[in-house]
């Protein structure tokens, strides 16, 4: 597939796929301590411990969610440039779900996804300072999404959602994948990519 713009081949970005991980965000990182390492997209079918923003935890044993991690290697985004980052992400992927899905997707700032009020999805950016001030090593871009949950555990119910839910429709998560890749790296431009 490619992306107008800059005619971007997604096959430059690898896919890891795994049964079950910690958390993909963690992976991405254990891969960017790696002196080498490569962009790619990390995904879970289950993570042990998901995580949010400000170390919530993010309910993630159920296969049905989209357990997604975009590592990046930036060259030209500083850390104080970051702080906007979750609220964009998360506007595009709001984009992307009211466009090619019909998915009323509202946010709740900074990096929440809310479908009828309750939360669908969330947003988690991590970051490495690099060798200056004005540089990092590595960014990871990490997204959840409640897809095909057609329930969550009992105290979750009133504050929890999925696309399922609301359409009463089955997703094929392998799609969502290349779509949200595609957005991601639309919004980054590939120009902070090595």
């Amino acid at each position: 597939m490619l992306m107008n713009k800059n005619i971007i081949s997604l096959n430059a970005v690898s896919i890891c796929r795994f049964e079950r991980l910690d958390s993909t965000n963690e992976e991405a990182k254990r891969l960017a301590r790696q002196k080498n390492y490569k962009e790619c997209v990390i995904i879970a079918e289950q993570q042990t411990q998901g995580k949010g923003s400000h170390g919530r935890a993010w309910y993630s044993q159920s296969d049905g969610g989209l357990y997604y991690s975009l590592l990046l290697k930036p060259r030209h985004i500083s850390q104080d440039q970051l702080s906007g980052y979750p609220l964009q992400v998360a506007q595009h992927i709001s984009d992307l779900l009211n466009t090619d899905y019909q998915i009323p997707i509202t946010i709740k700032p900074p990096n929440d996804l809310l479908l009828n009020h309750k939360k669908v999805g969330g947003i988690l950016i991590e970051s490495r300072s690099g060798s200056t001030p004005d540089s990092l090593r590595y960014m990871v871009i990490g997204i959840g999404i409640n897809i095909n949950q057609a329930y969550f555990p009992e105290h979750l119910e009133p504050i929890a959602t999925s696309l399922f839910q609301f359409s009463h429709k089955k997703y094929d998560k392998n799609e969502l994948i290349t779509k949200i890749t595609a957005t991601l790296i639309n919004f980054f431009n590939m120009n902070i990519l090595q």
